[in-house]
């Protein structure tokens, strides 16, 4: 036996969908993902933001680089230096870490992170990669002419001359404004080209993010000064105006939240000194958005940051033969791999041969004056 029932008609009035957005997102990596010929004692940075109404739980964070645990609530014995640093605020953290001891050459880095909200609604688990490469160049320890034409060198390592030249032409660190500025200052016979897509070289401060990225902050009214008994010197009026344009990003990038790393480069020791006694990079209350590190040319070798300032110190001299050595200044130059900044007189550049080279470089759009001399 068997019996029909009719069913009742049912009406389809309205469909809604509902996309749920990651609640966390990684971002301001650097190295960037996939990036390539990276130094090979790299600092990883990383900023992880919450779009929700959270923010990450650093003693919920756990970082790997490399296999290795670097972070988890206290940072790991291999990675324990003067370059660990984190930064939470109000919607994100951000962590700096560097290796205590460097990667081998052509080495694919990857780096992971686990984290949760606050409040626990919400996970990340990311992964990205780079990869090093060792670009120090050998140096030579001995040279014999084995006839009139040619002549044997011996370096301090061996050396592998690569079937295709043109790479040893190539880098890999710098914005093209900045390399271009390298490239025709101290390598005009080579013909440096750029590897960098100007993508990962992007830079959110305003007035210096476009295709320029080199510029002169001319302190006119700069004057150096010498401490009795000493060698070195000091100008108190570039120390000023370096404050004034670090105090200046510092507010910008932490409305725009974003954050770079920002070297500073004293021409002399006691510039250095007065520098960090004024600046204090350290304090973590007042610099969230910039990671700033201040030192001398010397220490900065084999180095690297988003925005490199160089101090030039002299004014009112024609004794430049120190600031103005080329292996210096091209280390100096070379540094930076989004911004570029030379603070000095240039009245006094221009009395040396180099130097004007380096004022002639620059273009009048991209000489900058202090604030207070605005």
């Amino acid at each position: 036996m068997s019996a029909e029932w009719p069913l009742p008609e049912v009406a389809l009035e309205r469909v809604a969908a509902t996309v749920e957005a990651e609640r966390l997102i990684v971002a301001n990596r650097d190295p960037v993902p996939d990036d390539v010929a990276v130094p090979l004692w790299p600092v990883v940075t990383f900023r992880v933001f919450d779009l929700g109404i959270s923010r990450p739980d650093l003693a919920q964070t756990r970082v790997w680089v490399d296999g290795q645990l670097a972070f988890d609530q206290v940072v790991a014995s291999a990675f324990a230096n003067s370059d660990f640093y984190y930064d939470v605020d109000a919607d994100s953290l951000a962590i700096w870490l560097r290796r205590n001891t460097p990667f081998a050459s052509q080495q694919a880095v990857e780096v992971r992170v686990e984290t949760r909200t606050l409040d626990g609604s919400a996970t990340l688990e990311a992964a990205w990669w780079f990869t090093v490469e060792d670009r120090t160049a050998p140096t030579p320890v001995s040279a014999v002419a084995i006839s009139t034409t040619s002549v044997r060198v011996s370096f301090n390592e061996d050396v592998r001359i690569p079937a295709n030249l043109a790479t040893l032409r190539r880098q890999f660190r710098m914005h093209r404004s900045i390399g271009k500025l390298v490239a025709d200052l101290y390598y005009p016979e080579i013909g440096i080209e750029h590897g960098v897509d100007d993508e990962k070289r992007t830079l959110v401060l305003d007035g210096f993010g476009g295709d320029q990225r080199v510029f002169w902050l001319d302190v006119a009214d700069g004057r150096e000064r010498q401490t009795e008994g000493s060698t070195s010197r000091w100008n108190h009026e570039e120390i000023v105006a370096i404050e004034q344009m670090l105090t200046a990003w510092e507010a910008e990038l932490s409305r725009k939240g974003t954050s770079y790393t920002v070297g500073v480069i004293a021409a002399y020791d006691d510039q250095r000194a007065k520098l960090l006694d004024r600046i204090r990079p350290g304090q973590q209350q007042r610099w969230k958005a910039l990671r700033i590190r201040i030192d001398t040319v010397d220490a900065f070798q084999g180095k690297q940051d988003d925005i490199m300032l160089y101090s030039m110190v002299r004014a009112n001299t024609s004794e430049l033969r120190f600031i103005a050595d080329r292996r210096r200044l091209n280390v100096a130059f070379s540094r930076a791999q989004r911004l570029l900044v030379i603070v000095g007189h240039r009245e006094t550049a221009k009395l040396q041969p180099d130097l004007h080279k380096v004022v002639d470089a620059i273009p009048a759009s991209a000489v900058i004056t202090p604030k207070g001399d605005e």
